[in-house]
């Protein structure tokens, strides 16, 4: 588990090791595992879409001023 989630492979570009492939493969595991991974996949998607607003200027977290 902790390779899926931290990988193997040096960070590219500041980027997370964690890829699309890995997150396929963690939650594969989790729903065999009895989780309920509809919700999780749900989460994960909320929090992808709200990391992806900031890093391309939803609101000016590294500024330090808050934008709609």
């Amino acid at each position: 588990m902790h390779d899926l989630v931290h990988g193997l492979q040096p960070h590219h570009f500041g980027g997370s090791a964690l890829a699309a492939p890995h997150l396929r493969a963690l939650l594969e595991l989790l729903e065999a595992e009895g989780h309920d991974v509809v919700a999780l996949r749900e989460e994960l998607a909320h929090l992808l879409r709200a990391l992806m607003r900031a890093r391309h200027g939803g609101f000016g977290v590294n500024r330090g001023n808050a934008q709609p």
